[in-house]
């Protein structure tokens, strides 16, 4: 986390946090038993890779949940991770499964810590699931609506 958020600033990009969570995990499990689960998680890894770049970081945080650390414009860090969320949607279509992804985001700041950091992200990923899973919520806008409220 240090090593990334510490890089050389390029020009209207921020580094931003996605914490990734898979919906309704268990239930696959508990379906389809662990070894059609733990495919699923090499699958979502594999899909995961295919949709950021070489030099993002990306890592299975536990169980169902994966973070990446990614450099994009702000406007673009949304859509970034939505792309990746309609990916794991259409590959849970293609599964019959009907696997989706929650993820929520925020951008690091150099002056937070990796957990100050991961906590936002998870707030945010809480929100993602209880407004109804398979969407993508930005931290900072949680913060601007509760301040507008």
């Amino acid at each position: 986390y240090n090593r990334t958020v510490n890089l050389p600033q390029v020009e209207d990009q921020k580094i931003y946090l996605g914490m990734c969570d898979i919906d309704h995990f268990r239930k696959i499990n508990d379906v389809h038993g662990h070894s059609i689960g733990d495919q699923t998680l090499h699958d979502i890894a594999q899909i995961m890779e295919d949709n950021f770049r070489f030099n993002d970081a990306l890592f299975r945080f536990g169980g169902e949940e994966f973070i990446v650390l990614f450099r994009c414009k702000l406007q673009n860090a949304k859509v970034v991770l939505n792309r990746f969320r309609e990916s794991i949607e259409s590959y849970g279509q293609q599964q019959s499964n009907g696997l989706t992804l929650s993820i929520g985001f925020v951008e690091c700041r150099k002056t937070e810590i990796s957990s100050t950091v991961v906590g936002k992200a998870d707030i945010a990923l809480y929100h993602a699931k209880e407004n109804g899973r398979n969407r993508v919520v930005d931290y900072d806008d949680i913060e601007i609506n509760s301040a507008t409220a």
